[in-house]
C-alpha cells in the first residue's frame, strides 16, 4: 500500500498540482526532496531563475523521480518503470499534502497529514483552488474544522537554499 500525496509547487501567483503514490510520508518525501534539490540545481546550471518557476520545478521533480525509479528498476530487475510523481489530474486518493513554496533562493516545504482530518469536499476544493493560484497564506488560514485552520495541521517544515547570492 502506498502513502499517497498531493504535491503543490507554488510561487506568488500560481501553482502546479502533482500526485505521488509511494513517497507521501514525511521521511520518504523529505528524502526525495534532499536528492531533488541537488538534481534541480545541476539541471539549471547558471540559469538559476528556472528554480523560481513552478512549471519548471514540477518538470524537474518528475524527471528526478523517473531517474530514481529507473535506478530502482535496474537494481531490483523490475520489468516496468514509470515515475511515481506525476500530474494529479483527477486523482482523489491521498493522505498527505506537500507544498513547495518557491521563495527566491529558498524553497519552503510544508507537509500535512490529512488522512485523519476528514476535510469536507467543498473545503478541499477551496484549498486546491487557493494552492493552484499560489495563495499559500490564504490556504494556511482556511478553516478546516471549527476553530482549526490548515496551519494548525503542519507536521513537517523544511527550508532549502537552492542558490547563493553572487
Amino acid at each position: 500500500m502506498g502513502e499517497r500525496a498531493e504535491i503543490y509547487i507554488l510561487d506568488e501567483n500560481s501553482g502546479v498540482e502533482l500526485w505521488c503514490h509511494w513517497c507521501g510520508r514525511k521521511e520518504e518525501f523529505l528524502y526525495t526532496m534532499d536528492g531533488f534539490v541537488d538534481f534541480a540545481i545541476d539541471c539549471v546550471g547558471d540559469q538559476l531563475h528556472w528554480l523560481n518557476y513552478p512549471t519548471d520545478v514540477a518538470a524537474m521533480l518528475i524527471a528526478y523521480d523517473y531517474e530514481e525509479m529507473k535506478a530502482l528498476q535496474k537494481r531490483y530487475h523490475w520489468n516496468r518503470c514509470r515515475p511515481d510523481i506525476r500530474p494529479r489530474g483527477n486523482i482523489w486518493d491521498f493522505g498527505y499534502i506537500w507544498i513547495i513554496k518557491l521563495e527566491g533562493k529558498f524553497w519552503r516545504v510544508l507537509g500535512f497529514c490529512i488522512s485523519d482530518m476528514d476535510i469536507p469536499e467543498k473545503t478541499m476544493e477551496k484549498l486546491r483552488e487557493l494552492l493552484r493560484n499560489g495563495k499559500l497564506e490564504e490556504a494556511l488560514s482556511l478553516e478546516i474544522k471549527e476553530n482549526k485552520t490548515l496551519h494548525d495541521y503542519i507536521f513537517a517544515e523544511k527550508t532549502y537554499e537552492v542558490y547563493q547570492d553572487a
